[in-house]
């Protein structure tokens, strides 16, 4: 879709800049945070691309259980490289408290709901036409 750059790359790259600057005094955590609100905007982006035109969670496809352990898997990873000490080190990252992982999380749910909501507005706009 010629859509693709304003639904998906621009919020994901912006929401990761966002949280990059408003960390920025304590660089690994900016870093890490950045990273981290990457990994889950794609994950979280999975589901809009089950259906063009509906909702998520009213796609069949919403309830198969490899999708479900597929992102399982993608936390799994995104976790393991956060907290086991050598990938730490390599990715340059720091461990995230409970409460960090609000900022990354919020930012990805903005993203998902922005994308729905241009799903959303385009099935209106159908619609009206």
């Amino acid at each position: 879709s010629t859509l693709f750059p304003y639904t998906t790359l621009f919020p994901i790259s912006g929401a990761a800049l966002l949280v990059y600057v408003r960390f920025l005094d304590d660089l690994p955590m900016a870093r890490t945070l950045a990273m981290t609100t990457l990994a889950l905007c794609l994950l979280l982006q999975i589901f809009p691309m089950l259906s063009e035109r509906k909702a998520f969670f009213q796609s069949r496809r919403f309830f198969a259980i490899p999708l479900w352990l597929a992102i399982a898997g993608g936390l799994l990873i995104q976790t393991f490289g956060l907290y086991w000490l050598p990938m730490g080190r390599l990715l340059h990252c720091v461990p995230l408290t409970f409460s960090a992982w609000m900022a990354p999380g919020v930012a990805a749910l903005v993203c998902l709901i922005l994308m729905e909501g241009v799903k959303f507005g385009i099935k209106k706009a159908r619609i009206r036409a």
